[in-house]
């Protein structure tokens, strides 16, 4: 009989509300630099960071569509949410009105994070969560940290 691994309970934010076993990819966010607030960013800048943000979840959602395929699933819908343009006028339209770069993505990510979750549709709804996952990759991004590690 093969050995199995062992059993191991991690505790942490559901996006639903239920139990789920199988297994668990930890993805490590890099430190941010100091002085990231005081860079200028252009309308370019920010569709370059959202493309690298999509490319990586791509490519972390490719390489575990065969153990997880609900996963990578998500991870592709995260992509196409950093691609989104309306999340990136956003985007510009906070750098425009003087507000700090990284305060400029997380707070558009936020917005849309509360109109998903207004949504009348529970599934919509938990998207919010995944809204200011792109958010926050951006935002790392921005800093040319390297978004997402696989452990």
């Amino acid at each position: 009989m093969p050995e199995s691994a062992p059993r191991q309970s991690i505790d942490g934010i559901p996006a639903s509300p239920g139990r789920a076993s199988g297994p668990l990819f930890v993805v490590r966010e890099d430190q941010l630099p100091e002085g990231l607030g005081s860079l200028p960013v252009t309308p370019d800048q920010v569709a370059g960071v959202a493309e690298r943000v999509a490319r990586g979840l791509e490519d972390l959602a490719a390489a575990r569509r065969e153990q997880a395929p609900e996963a990578a699933a998500i991870l592709e819908a995260q992509a196409l949410m950093a691609r989104d343009p309306a999340l990136q006028a956003s985007v510009e339209e906070f750098l425009a009105a003087g507000r700090q770069p990284s305060a400029a993505f997380t707070d558009a990510a936020e917005g849309y994070a509360k109109e998903l979750e207004g949504a009348d549709d529970p599934y919509l709804a938990a998207r919010g969560a995944d809204v200011r996952e792109v958010g926050r990759l951006m935002v790392a991004g921005l800093a040319g940290s390297q978004t997402l590690r696989r452990s």
